[in-house]
């Protein structure tokens, strides 16, 4: 299936100057999945998948190499300073074309789950697993492997393609730290595919963005028992803060949600302290952004009305 994936996405490269089209995309990956679904081709799928492991490793050890092996002007950025990891950067690499167009882009990222070290891959009822110890790390060492195979097939090609860029990314499966911090100065084209989709036959053309908050509101204990009037319910500012918020769907687009409480000490002390945290996506930016201020000004209401002295 990547095998066959990795053909029909360098001939349409080639075909183009400076777009691949999504329906065009879309067909090729179908028609790939109901061939392998058919046992058309599954020995390609079998052979592809099993050296992706190996292929990763040339990325991380000696990427830069590799990509000037095939005659790439390769770049690192400085992202590995801006986080916790050892890599020193996003690795980036440009190939001339045999066309003058805009550069066509491909991306990966270069790490994968663990444990993901000496992975022994074998072929048990016709798929590739690991001996257990480790996983197989498609996500996405396959990203990687089609990559380089596109390329090398260019080269070897004598059909017209664009100039292609590639985009290495560190630690997406951290919380996409590269991504993050990519100095996309490097990059000229506009357009690309990245590989990195548990699903071939889908073709994402774009993602939410999401905030991620945690609040916490502070009271005022006080014996519920004896005293309540004394104290100030960190859980009443949260009720009220939530019964104005506008919460699950907000529009077509745009979401957003609570879903981490935490509070109290005791059925008899009025609540000093709670713990929400909750996020909001949206594939409207601006839409977002208005959710969010939304959000923050109901708990700055609920804060003055609950505001007293004691």
């Amino acid at each position: 299936l990547t095998a066959l994936f990795v053909v029909i996405l360098t001939e349409q490269i080639s075909k183009t100057k400076n777009i691949f089209s999504p329906l065009v995309g879309s067909f090729c990956c179908l028609v790939a999945v109901l061939l392998y679904r058919f046992s058309i081709l599954p020995s390609a799928w079998i052979i592809i998948t099993a050296t992706a492991a190996a292929l990763s490793l040339v990325f991380v050890v000696k990427g830069r190499e590799y990509l000037k092996k095939l005659g790439g002007k390769v770049y690192v950025d400085d992202a590995g300073k801006k986080f916790n990891t050892t890599a020193k950067g996003n690795v980036m690499a440009r190939f001339q074309g045999t066309v003058k167009s805009k550069p066509f882009i491909l991306g990966a990222h270069l790490d994968t789950v663990e444990p993901c070290s000496n992975v022994k891959a074998s072929i048990k009822n016709g798929k590739v697993v690991t001996d257990g110890k480790t996983v197989l790390g498609a996500d996405d060492r396959a990203g990687l492997a089609i990559i380089l195979e596109v390329i090398r097939t260019l080269k070897e090609s004598k059909d017209e393609y664009p100039p292609i860029e590639v985009a290495c990314t560190l630690c997406e499966e951290d919380g996409m730290y590269g991504a993050k911090y990519f100095d996309a100065s490097f990059l000229q084209g506009k357009e690309g595919l990245i590989l990195d989709d548990e699903y071939p036959e889908e073709l994402i053309i774009n993602a939410p963005k999401a905030y991620v908050f945690e609040i916490k509101i502070t009271g005022k204990a006080a014996h519920a028992g004896v005293c309540p009037e004394k104290g100030i319910s960190a859980l009443e500012v949260a009720a009220k803060a939530i019964s104005m918020m506008k919460l699950g769907r907000i529009d077509k687009l745009t979401v957003a949600n609570l879903g981490i409480v935490h509070g109290g000490t005791g059925t008899n002390i009025v609540m000093p302290e709670i713990y929400l945290k909750g996020e909001a996506r949206s594939r409207n930016l601006p839409a977002l952004e208005k959710q969010v201020k939304h959000m923050r000004e109901c708990f700055k209401t609920a804060e003055k009305l609950f505001t007293k002295k004691v």
